[in-house]
């Protein structure tokens, strides 16, 4: 059972003035004992956040590619601990991409010998380039890689990089 306890005038100024409550009446206060769930919507407490990007090392890639066909690999991790892990991938080109080319990002097996699941890019002249931050959970040995779908351009340089934090 609640009980009700007096406070005088002096005490919980500031909660009182923010609560609206004027003037004090003379007798003080009555407070409840019961707790209510409040939301935290004035404080004279600034919470300041910052977005900050996590720290890249050195990614996987095997550079610059020419021109590269269906199949080539444009990065590839190498078998990877069982976690979650927060991955960015960056894929560009260095010219205009004529008639389009895709690459492919995979999740492959321990064996790596097939995909778990792969997604697909076309890369054309309105998004040569992609940047695609993401948290990917692999089982032991499991790997993450980055492969040519469709044919690029010939001469054309193309490059994958692939970070795992």
């Amino acid at each position: 059972m609640p009980s009700i306890s007096r406070i005088t005038s002096t005490f919980f100024v500031d909660l009182i003035n923010r609560l609206g409550v004027r003037p004090p009446p003379h007798e003080g206060f009555e407070l409840s004992s019961l707790v209510q769930p409040v939301t935290l919507v004035d404080s004279d407490i600034a919470l300041v956040a910052e977005v900050v990007p996590p720290e890249q090392g050195t990614p996987y890639t095997v550079g610059i590619q020419s021109g590269p066909g269906p199949g080539i690999i444009l990065a590839d991790t190498g078998p990877l601990q069982s976690k979650i892990w927060n991955c960015v991938f960056w894929i560009g080109t260095n010219g205009a991409v004529t008639g389009g080319g895709g690459i492919s990002i995979q999740r492959r097996n321990a064996a790596n010998s097939a995909d778990i699941w792969s997604q697909v890019l076309r890369v054309n002249d309105s998004a040569g380039w992609f940047v695609i931050p993401a948290r990917i959970r692999l089982d032991l040995d499991e790997r993450i890689r980055i492969t040519v779908a469709t044919t690029f351009t010939a001469g054309l340089g193309v490059q994958a990089s692939i970070w795992v934090i």
